[in-house]
């Protein structure tokens, strides 16, 4: 029997990107490196969806390449937010409406921005969360602009060490503020015309 679409992979297809479906074996805290590995994928590629928490009540959403660092400075400023932090599995959940693991920028409630590191646009091709563990869809750079508030470079200059004495960038999730005088339009509503409505249900995750 034949598997449901993961949600990313129908929105996607409902907009008319022709994106394309790989799947692998999910392991709790495999990140990125363990899909790249897996799926034989450059780990540059893959787009972390992780999201920051203003810690009052506030997120936003950063793209970033699975190699690479968020800098919550640069991401703030990006923002407009006073402070953002890395968000709890469980925040980003309620944020996002999906499970870690499986978290995309496609879909989401209304309200949440999204800011993507300005290089993630100069790749041929992506590989991103489906929305599910375990799915990632293909996808061309430019399908994310459809979704993005902002873009611009939220890479770190700190790296985390690589097996082997090499060294990569790492994930941070978190959200921003939405506090007074720090409006964050964020990606289209279905009421506006969105390509890509916020899934059933309020909770699901991110690729790594």
């Amino acid at each position: 029997m034949d598997k449901p679409e993961a949600p990313a992979l129908r929105l996607l297809r409902e907009a008319g990107e022709r994106a394309r479906e790989l799947r692998y074996a999910y392991h709790e805290k495999g990140g990125t490196r363990d899909a790249a590995a897996q799926l034989g994928l450059p780990e540059h590629r893959i787009v972390k969806s992780l999201v920051f928490d203003d810690g009052e009540g506030g997120a936003v959403m950063a793209l970033m390449h699975g190699d690479e660092r968020v800098s919550p400075r640069k991401l703030e400023r990006l923002a407009g937010a006073a402070r953002l932090q890395p968000s709890s599995p469980e925040g980003a959940e309620a944020a996002t409406g999906y499970r870690p693991g499986g978290i995309c920028p496609f879909g989401l409630p209304s309200g949440l921005p999204v800011f993507a590191q300005q290089t993630l646009f100069s790749e041929p091709e992506l590989y991103i969360n489906a929305g599910e563990r375990g799915v990632i869809a293909a996808i061309r750079p430019e399908a994310l602009l459809a979704v993005c508030t902002g873009r611009g470079d939220l890479k770190s200059a700190s790296q985390r060490p690589r097996p082997g004495g090499q060294r990569e960038g790492g994930p941070f999730p978190g959200p921003s503020s939405r506090a007074e005088g720090n409006p964050f339009p964020g990606p289209r509503s279905s009421a506006e015309g969105d390509l890509f409505p916020a899934p059933h249900s309020p909770t699901d995750g991110e690729p790594a």
